[in-house]
């Protein structure tokens, strides 16, 4: 999460704006850049503190959302602000031929919820999309989790 003005160089009057980014492979490689805040916004950091805008910042995230706070200096004072926006389950995953022979399992989605046990593949009724198998003697192996916006 960082501040971020298309102006350069900066002064008291460049706008501001919060975005995040999502790196899938330890920082090698960055998503695009997703804004935070709804509006753009002038520092109002004191010029004592030689524009710093505050450690007031801080991004969490569970299974579903991200959660932003920030300080900025829209309405003339620098205030905390707050955002949540959900977020989307990108899953890396290694395509597999899956055969059973009368062995109980069991299916996940993707977010761990428990779906239902299984003793033959053709009794599965389920929506298109990418669930987490597992039984005694093997599990889909491979899956990897990465958050994304959109």
């Amino acid at each position: 999460m960082y501040y971020h003005t298309s102006s350069w160089p900066t002064s008291s009057s460049s706008k501001w704006s919060i975005y995040y980014q999502v790196s899938r492979d330890s920082g090698k490689t960055w998503s695009s850049p997703i804004r935070v805040s709804d509006t753009t916004f002038l520092d109002k950091a004191p010029s004592s503190t030689n524009g710093f805008m505050g450690d007031y910042h801080m991004i969490v995230t569970d299974s579903y959302f991200v959660y932003v706070i920030w300080s900025d200096g829209r309405d003339g004072n620098q205030n905390l602000y707050f955002s949540k926006a959900p977020i989307n389950v990108v899953v890396n995953y290694e395509k597999s031929n899956l055969t059973s022979y009368n062995e109980e399992f069991k299916i996940y989605s993707v977010d761990g919820r428990f779906i239902g046990k299984f003793k033959n593949l053709n009794d599965i009724r389920l929506k298109k999309g990418i669930y987490i198998i597992k039984s005694k003697n093997w599990i889909l192996k491979k899956v990897q989790f990465a958050l994304f916006n959109k």
